[in-house]
């Protein structure tokens, strides 16, 4: 039984070490600037403030004068050049050939500029500046639980990672412990109950790592589920 509980303390061990802490190769600050980059609510909430400010600008517009152009051409063509009946001998008349062709060109530009209105543009700029002010304190809002939630997530994971290395030395201790008592039982120095409460130390050490591996798998899984990434890298 001894040497199945040493060969399973140290697969145990073997797995953990085989695995960096989450902080290794991923700060806090790195976590916090993934969180801001990738989660859709952040995307959602940006657009939402961009919608609020250009709505913002809509009501303000109202303040603007307005300032229209029209054109206008006409071709008028008269009689000139038509023929007419006239005695022999006579001059033309222009009474008979009616006026020559002409155009007429027109031009005219119209300003508006609106005095009052009994409020009704500047309650909405206002409604539409508060629900921009709105938007704006939405995505900070927003920013600042993505911010801690990533150094939450980032805080837990390095504590797994920390309780995995508490595990291992307790293992190790645990093994070492009854790998003294066996010596010294074969020897007849100590009661064969030291090595049975040693090797129940070993396998109860063995669970509690595994549970640790387990927490830490966890942690880390949230971690990136905060960072809004698939995987830690």
């Amino acid at each position: 039984m001894r040497p199945c509980v040493l060969l399973l303390v140290l697969a145990f061990s073997g797995a953990a070490f085989g695995q960096p802490p989450a902080s290794a190769a991923f700060d806090l600050e790195a976590c916090r600037s993934s969180a801001r980059d990738q989660p859709p609510r952040l995307a959602a909430a940006r657009a939402q403030a961009a919608a609020a400010e250009a709505r913002k600008a809509i009501a303000f517009s109202g303040f603007l004068p307005s300032l229209s152009a029209e054109g206008s051409f006409t071709a008028v063509r008269g009689a000139g050049g038509q023929a007419s009946l006239r005695p022999a001998g006579t001059e033309p008349s222009t009474s008979l050939l009616g006026a020559p062709d002409y155009e007429v060109w027109g031009a005219g530009l119209t300003l508006r500029q609106t005095i009052w209105d009994f409020g009704r543009t500047l309650h909405a700029h206002g409604a539409a500046a508060a629900a921009q002010q709105a938007a704006e304190q939405d995505e900070r809002i927003l920013l600042e639980t993505l911010d801690v939630e990533a150094e939450a997530a980032f805080r837990t994971a390095m504590a797994a990672d920390q309780l995995v290395v508490a595990m291992e030395e307790a293992s190790a201790r645990a093994a070492s412990h009854l790998a003294r008592a066996s010596a010294r039982t074969e020897v007849g120095l100590r009661p064969r109950y030291d090595v049975s409460r040693a090797e129940v130390e070993v396998s109860n050490a063995a669970l509690a790592l595994v549970a640790a591996m387990n927490a830490r798998e966890l942690a880390r899984a949230q971690l990136a589920n905060a960072c809004g990434l698939a995987e830690l890298p």
